[in-house]
């Protein structure tokens, strides 16, 4: 079966398996909710042991939470699709919206059964949160139309990376909120630090990902080191990942963490590293994307470090 006669089969099938296949390409599940289900635990965990409290929540509330945090990383997913789509159909209509397999009507009712969804949850079981919901749902809907500024942004590429990764800090807020919201009602300072580290992280991966060796640019398609240089590039990707570090470790202090995270830090941080200055030097697109993976490498080792795993030591 040839290329064209598959993607026509397949923009014919029935939604639930078209929308089973623009999944797989956009938005893994067992991916995506590994490391979501990461990050839900490691933000609560972390509130935990900063207040220096016994055990964890239940295991019905962090379903809860983390039904939420995957849906609402499913809507960023969604509203991009919409947002993206001229460019999309212009530059990469190998994608599964700009090549038929999904609507873009289809898009919106997704997202209307998503929020319908989510609505319905923290309402029913949680309505305390409710406030912290729709604080990263108007967000989530200010990303959507540019914050009314498109050809702006569009022109800043850092102030738009900046803007869109603000969403991350409130989303890891809302899910810490599963802790101290019912505790004290008061969150904990380093959870400031905490959620600082998802801040430049959402950064370093946004920048790691779209560095690109010679001749590896895409027309239509904005890369960082396409407006900076490879060289360049690189070394703001270094720089802004060392930030974290700084963030990281000032998190570890505030939560009273043993040596012992601080070393394993430091030891992520310096290997994580290594593809960046090897891509200083060599003109390697495969070591591009080594920088790539190791931005997502770091980010799951800063919250299984920062939250999970003292948690889980604390645990057992």
């Amino acid at each position: 079966m040839d290329a064209v006669t598959q993607v026509k089969e397949q923009n014919a099938g029935h939604f639930l398996s078209r929308v089973n296949i623009y999944l797989k390409e956009r938005f893994n599940l067992p991916k995506h909710a590994l490391l979501i289900a990461i990050f839900t635990f490691s933000a609560i965990s972390y509130s935990i042991v900063c207040s220096n409290d016994f055990g964890f929540i239940s295991v019905s509330k962090f379903i809860v939470t983390f039904s939420i945090t995957f849906t609402l990383f499913l809507l960023l997913r969604l509203f991009d699709e919409k947002k993206d789509y001229e460019d999309d159909k212009k530059y990469r209509s190998y994608l599964p919206v700009p090549r038929g397999l999904i609507s873009l009507k289809e898009i919106e009712k997704m997202i209307k059964w998503v929020i319908a969804f989510q609505c319905i949850i923290v309402l029913a079981v949680y309505p305390k949160m409710l406030p912290f919901y729709v604080l990263c749902l108007v967000y989530m809907l200010l990303m959507r139309v540019e914050f009314f500024i498109p050809e702006w942004l569009k022109e800043r590429p850092v102030a738009y990376t900046v803007s869109h990764m603000v969403i991350i800090p409130l989303i890891d807020f809302f899910a810490s909120a599963a802790h101290w919201l019912f505790n004290d009602g008061i969150p904990h300072v380093g959870l400031l630090f905490f959620v600082l580290v998802s801040f430049i992280n959402g950064i370093v991966i946004e920048f790691g990902r779209k560095l690109r060796a010679t001749g590896f640019e895409e027309e239509g398609v904005m890369s960082y080191s396409k407006l900076w240089g490879r060289r360049k590039a690189t070394v703001i990707w270094i720089v802004v990942y060392s930030l974290t570090l700084g963030a990281a470790l000032l998190a570890s202090m505030y939560a009273n963490h043993p040596m012992i995270v601080y070393v394993l830090i430091i030891i992520a941080y310096f290997t994580c590293l290594i593809p960046a200055i090897r891509f200083i030097k060599n003109d390697d697109q495969k070591i591009s994307k080594q920088i790539e993976n190791a931005s997502g490498i770091w980010t799951v080792c800063m919250y299984a470090l920062l939250g999970a795993g003292p948690m889980i030591a604390k645990l057992f």
